[in-house]
């Protein structure tokens, strides 16, 4: 810490404030997330309520319950949990701000709120979906986390910070107040789960509310297909709203390319956050350990990582899924074994610069163990390589996807992502709202998290600043 009381992170983002593309390019970041998180509210082919002659329902909430996939099932909790975390983080942040914690704290127990409450959230849906066994053991484990979670944040983080018991627990009423109803009447054993809406609102059987897109991103309509933008349906609807504009055009399948784009980006981001994940956390652990104990140690590790690097991950991948298949989760695993070698070697080094300054012979001095130097003393000052690398492994991990979909190797069809468009587009060129579009969002994705890590690199080195 400097005389002036700023951390390192301060000076960091002191610095990375002074970008202020790399800045825009930030909140621009965030938009990508919340598109991935609100993809369902901005397009389904659900109704938000529908009434009918036998009461109202709420289709569009049971869809968002019982998505079809894994990656689905993960953001529409992360949409059902933003509501109640943003209330419980506006009500802890008021009582940090009064105890004089600064702005960098607050906004990481905001986010520690959040994954907590996630994380609670997951269990208790994906628990309850099973049979009567299961329902009351994911009760007891909620009883469990939320006790523990109210006990840890409130006796121990809490008391740190000065906020009290009673404010953490007001924090989660918002969260029970929309959970618990979500995982009691969003169940998939839903009489009307599987009813058409749509075609029952233009038969005259009820009338309901949509969202601002009608269109799913699953949803066929073979009389359009390869439709151009701003196609309107001419013929008679059989279903409510069918004649409302394409404003991306369609596919081969007559589907909506703009609702496809959308929930596209649920799995760009999905497979770019998890893969680096994996390989960034299996780098550093590995270059802690070669950097820090050196000798031979350092040296048998450096040769593993030699041959991890002799291993081209693209065509690995290409051989793992034609033998099993393919599978965003093949994917997300085989990038992340693959590209830590990079990761290794970059904390591997700052840790040999590391371990010869006075501060980690002091804490052996004082009989600290091994493990406790290096990941509570010095792995925190050698996280700066692996940081900045993260915003540049998202862009080679979605572009590994997408090339790998453009070449038939990626997601599962009918799965929407970008580079399944742009395979579709391959067959012919003269659908060019395919590869445009599709081409569009790789293009903004990749730059726009290109741009976050020059502005990271050079507020962390500016010596560095206006290198490539």
């Amino acid at each position: 810490m400097t005389p002036s009381g700023e951390t390192y992170v301060d000076i960091v983002w002191k610095q990375y404030r002074k970008n202020r593309i790399a800045v825009a390019m930030l909140w621009v970041v965030a938009g990508l997330f919340g598109v991935a998180i609100f993809a369902p509210v901005l397009a389904s082919n659900q109704p938000y309520c529908f009434t009918d002659g036998t009461g109202t329902w709420f289709p569009w909430f049971v869809a968002l319950v019982n998505p079809d996939t894994a990656i689905d099932f993960a953001f529409n909790v992360a949409l059902i949990v933003f509501i109640p975390w943003g209330i419980a983080a506006s009500l802890i942040d008021r009582e940090a701000r009064r105890s004089g914690l600064p702005g960098r704290r607050r906004l990481a127990l905001a986010l520690l709120l959040f994954f907590a409450m996630f994380a609670v959230a997951v269990t208790l849906m994906a628990l309850l979906k099973g049979g009567l066994a299961l329902r009351w053991m994911s009760r007891i484990l909620l009883v469990l986390l939320l006790g523990s979670l109210g006990a840890w944040l409130g006796m121990g983080t809490g008391r740190r910070l000065g906020i009290g018991m009673a404010a953490w627990l007001l924090s989660l009423l918002p969260w029970a107040i929309v959970v618990v109803p979500c995982v009691r009447f969003g169940l998939p054993d839903d009489k009307n789960f599987s009813r058409d809406f749509k075609k029952e609102h233009v038969q005259g059987k009820g009338t309901g509310t949509y969202t601002l897109i009608p269109y799913g991103p699953l949803e066929q309509d073979l009389d359009i297909i390869f439709k151009p933008p701003f196609h309107r349906k001419t013929a008679p609807p059989e279903r409510y709203r069918e004649g409302q504009v394409h404003v991306m055009g369609t596919d081969d399948s007559g589907r909506d390319v703009l609702s496809r784009i959308i929930y596209g980006t649920r799995i760009s981001m999905t497979i770019g956050v998890v893969a680096v994940s994996i390989y960034v956390t299996i780098g550093i652990i590995i270059g802690a350990i070669a950097g820090y104990f050196g000798g031979k140690v350092d040296m048998l590790i450096s040769r593993v990582v030699e041959i991890v690097m002799l291993f081209p991950s693209f065509f690995l991948i290409l051989t793992i899924v034609a033998l099993i298949g393919p599978s965003i989760y093949i994917i997300m695993v085989v990038i992340g074994l693959t590209s830590w070698p990079t990761i290794a070697r970059l904390t591997r080094g700052e840790f040999l610069r590391q371990r010869a300054i006075d501060y980690v012979a002091a804490a052996r001095a004082l009989g600290a163990s091994s493990g406790r130097v290096i990941f509570r003393h010095v792995l925190p000052n050698a996280l700066s390589p692996a940081f900045v690398a993260i915003p540049f492994g998202i862009v080679g991990a979605i572009i590994t996807e997408a090339s790998l979909s453009v070449l038939g190797f990626g997601v599962r069809p009918p799965a929407p992502s970008w580079g399944s468009l742009l395979l579709v587009a391959t067959s012919n060129y003269a659908m060019w709202w395919l590869t445009v579009f599709a081409g569009s969002s790789i293009f903004l994705t990749v730059t726009v998290f290109n741009m976050v890590g020059n502005g990271l690199r050079d507020a962390m080195d500016p010596r560095l600043k206006g290198t490539q």
